[in-house]
């Protein structure tokens, strides 16, 4: 066996953006494109909103009204109104609005008297009206290219005139987990169906495959025969430095290039990537606090580089919190994630070497040790993390 040297989370994002080649884009309607990284700058194709319009139901007037002053109702729109100094008209929410009206009256701003109402308020010109191009100039900068839709971008995409855009593709990606104690069913598989779910949620297509055997050629012919209609894999289990690891093993079956092998991080040390042609295969280990690392982590920024973006740890940053009790690392060289339990507001390192899976459950929030680093003390203040989720904008 040949000597294993990790590399540092620092080295593996660039290799990911040496090896790994963005998806091919595509032109999509606006309303499929939730969850895809914009190719290209986007600018508004008209004025946000076009037109003035009425912020609330009320009355038109044509000139700034003042507290006490009467004026004549007229029709029940602006166009069909006599638009003089001392006519008001009805309006409604988001109606649209002439040049020449000055200002909308709320209801709640006038009393009625015989045909006529009567302003309780003064108020200036333009009061009540959304001026045309108000939110958005035509031609002004509304996404740039590497930006995310959420589901809340739609309407303003709608109203800029904009129907369809330029996104990169989303990545599909084929989950297969290994091990002979789940092809037999001595053990249900779970990890490989968790990793699945996260993979979803990282903004790719994550599709299950049942378990493998613990056999090199069956793992790399799967490999092989499926990859044509992935963007890439992830294998689950088998991803140690021993021979009966095959996972890796099954890299040689099939001629893939080594991207790197091992990380300097725990848990999920022996997480590996190789590339088939021109397609990666990420290899995570079994153990479930690790897979769920390495994927979140490493694998989150595999999914960047194929939707467009410059790779990033999957991890967003929460808010600083101090720690309620001591705890040594394992490895002072390597980065070390520690999960978190949050409890009054105090942060309890966990174990994750032994941690339960019950613990796991109750916690997905962490902190991210750099290598060099000395062990964490109780007072010690540490940045909280969660895994990046696309299904939501970010906190």
């Amino acid at each position: 066996m040949r000597y294993i040297s990790p590399i540092s989370l620092e080295e593996v994002l660039k290799k990911i953006d040496l090896y790994v080649t963005p998806l091919p884009q595509e032109i999509l309607p606006v309303e499929e494109c939730v969850g895809r990284i914009v190719a290209e700058d986007v600018r508004a194709v008209s004025d946000v909103p076009k037109e003035n319009f009425a912020r609330f139901d009320g009355y038109a007037t044509f000139r700034p009204p003042r507290k006490g002053e009467k004026f004549i109702i007229v029709g029940e729109n602006v166009e069909a109104g006599i638009k003089s100094s001392d006519k008001a008209v009805e309006t409604r929410t988001g109606i649209s609005l002439s040049d020449d009206v000055c200002a909308v009256l709320p209801l709640e701003f006038v009393e009625f008297r015989k045909g006529s109402l009567i302003s309780r308020r003064s108020v200036p010109c333009g009061y009540g009206i959304v001026k045309k191009g108000a939110v958005l100039k035509k031609g002004e900068a509304l996404l740039g290219k590497g930006d995310l839709i959420y589901p809340e971008y739609l309407n303003i995409l709608s109203e800029a005139g904009i129907r369809k855009l330029k996104v990169y593709r989303k990545p599909r990606i084929l989950v297969v987990p290994t091990g002979s104690e789940f092809v037999s069913g001595e053990k249900p598989e779970v990890t490989g169906k968790m990793i699945t779910h996260i993979i979803n949620d990282l903004g790719a297509e994550a599709f299950y495959h049942p378990p493998l055997p613990d056999d090199a050629d069956k793992i790399g012919s799967v490999i092989k025969e499926r990859m044509e209609k992935f963007n890439a894999v992830v294998i689950i289990g088998g991803s140690g430095f021993s021979k009966k690891d095959y996972s890796w093993s099954s890299r040689t079956k099939i001629r893939g290039k080594e991207v790197f092998r091992g990380v300097k991080m725990r848990p999920g040390r022996t997480t590996s990537l190789f590339t088939l042609g021109s397609k990666p295969v990420l290899i995570v280990p079994g153990f479930p606090l690790a897979a769920y690392t390495s994927t979140i982590i490493i694998g989150g920024a595999l999914i960047e580089k194929l939707r467009g973006l410059t790779p990033r740890i999957g991890v967003i940053p929460v808010s600083r919190v101090r720690v309620a009790k001591s705890y040594r690392r394992i490895d002072m060289e390597s980065h070390e994630i520690v999960f978190l339990k949050m409890k009054d507001e105090e942060a309890w390192p966990l174990n994750a070497e032994n941690l339960r899976e019950k613990l796991f459950l109750e916690t997905l929030k962490f902190t991210i040790l750099n290598p060099g680093g000395g062990n964490l003390r109780k007072g010690d203040e540490v940045t909280l993390y969660i895994r990046k989720s696309f299904s939501c904008p970010p906190l």
